[in-house]
């Protein structure tokens, strides 16, 4: 196992399918949310930020980890760090299981309406 603030490596043993004996990696992080923002004029906030493992700037929905809140409550603090948008209130889309294979984390999505935009300051 290999620990760290954000991240934990496990290989596991395991009996595979057919009886023979294995190994099974996996990483452990916690969830994230995604904020879908609209606007009054339908317009849909999203963010665009340079990613190591892309190599590339990657146009994407405000969100990040949950850091230890309830859900609802990332997503708005979220929205506002990445867009300077400030929502009163978020309604919850549904949850996936965007790498079921390799971590138990679930990424919980949120619609947020929003009456003015915004502008981060980074």
């Amino acid at each position: 196992m290999h620990d760290r603030p954000f991240i934990s490596l496990y290989r596991d043993q395991v009996i595979r399918p057919d009886g023979r004996p294995g190994t099974y990696e996996h990483t452990t992080v916690g969830d994230d949310v995604r904020v879908v923002a609209v606007d009054q004029s339908q317009r849909v906030a999203l963010v665009e930020d340079d990613f190591y493992l892309q190599q590339c700037r990657v146009l994407h929905l405000p969100g990040g980890g949950t850091g230890g809140q309830a859900p609802g409550e990332a997503a708005l603090r979220e929205l506002e760090e990445e867009t300077g948008v400030v929502a009163t209130k978020v309604r919850a889309l549904g949850v996936i299981d965007p790498l079921p294979a390799t971590t138990p984390a679930r990424t919980h999505f949120f619609l947020a309406t929003v009456q003015r935009g915004g502008s981060a300051a980074r």
